[in-house]
């Protein structure tokens, strides 16, 4: 989406960051999707917890820490393929 609308893609280790800001409220004028503040805020915590699932070694993980994210990993990704099918 924002390779089609000539916005450039980050690079670097904010990369995944980067790209969320891209569609959140502060996105840039060329954006075609901007995400309001609670869905934002919910796709980057998850962004979060993806992160620590994927780079922590399974002695670091504490179920206890990751059940919010897991729990609210179907809302999220549900809000956001309807904000993204909203704008195509």
């Amino acid at each position: 989406m924002a390779t089609f609308h000539g916005i450039p893609l980050p690079t670097g280790d904010r990369y995944h960051a980067e790209l969320l800001a891209l569609f959140g409220p502060q996105a840039p004028p060329a954006s075609p999707l901007r995400m309001g503040s609670d869905l934002y805020q919910d796709a980057d915590a998850f962004r979060r917890f993806r992160h620590v699932f994927q780079t922590s070694f399974s002695a670091q993980l504490s179920l206890d820490h990751l059940r919010p994210g897991a729990l609210a990993a179907s809302s999220v990704i549900s809000r956001f393929e309807s904000a993204v099918r909203a704008v195509l």
